[in-house]
């Protein structure tokens, strides 16, 4: 296959992943609104604003980072991979205790400071996919990035139907970004296995 055909085909399969997860997505967030209503809402859209914001902010380029290093063919990627894959790990964990004492002092009730630090939790996979996904566009295999993002967005959707039905709480609810986005990473680690095989590890000469 030429190489405008193979960037023609990743091409699509990203767009077809990322509308798919689109739809399912706000699908899920359709059913959230009739479930809990105007109000109870608003609860929600606050955490999800706080987590996606925060999120943006402390991705701190990584993901450009990770693609630039991979798509250099004079270095190794086992190593780029395992290396950024355990940067991030520290970083990660930075984050989770910032999101718990930025949750403590926002100036919200207790379900939405415990929300917010619920939900926060989903970035911590969604990085870590970010990484995968810069693998997938170096071997023109994006199709496995779209696969996951479609069973992770399906998990988030079947998840917030079966909340629904039990009538759960709106911190329960939160649990469906942290499900679909933990099982998008898991799906990507899976695909991700065929390219490279790796410990976590980290050359600080090389960082």
């Amino acid at each position: 296959m030429s190489l405008h055909r193979k960037i023609a085909h990743n091409t699509a399969a990203q767009f077809i992943g990322k509308a798919t997860g689109s739809f399912l997505a706000l699908f899920a967030t359709t059913l959230l609104f009739h479930y809990l209503g105007p109000a109870e809402y608003g609860k929600f859209h606050i955490i999800l604003t706080f987590v996606q914001l925060t999120g943006i902010l402390a991705d701190m380029g990584l993901y450009l980072i990770v693609l630039n290093d991979i798509g250099d063919e004079k270095q190794d990627p086992k190593t780029i991979v395992s290396q950024h894959f355990t940067l991030r790990l520290y970083l990660n964990v930075a984050y989770l205790i910032f999101m718990a004492v930025l949750s403590f002092f926002v100036p919200y009730e207790a379900v939405i400071k415990w929300g917010i630090f619920v939900m926060s939790l989903g970035n911590f996979f969604n990085w870590y996919s970010q990484i995968f996904q810069s693998l997938f566009q170096k071997n023109f295999t994006t199709y496995y990035g779209a696969t996951a993002e479609i069973i992770g967005r399906t998990v988030l959707l079947g998840l917030t139907v079966f909340l629904i039905y039990i009538h759960a709480s709106l911190i329960m609810l939160t649990l469906t970004v942290v499900a679909g986005n933990a099982v998008q990473f898991f799906c990507s680690w899976f695909f991700a296995r065929k390219y490279v095989r790796f410990p976590c590890r980290l050359n600080r000469a090389y960082m």
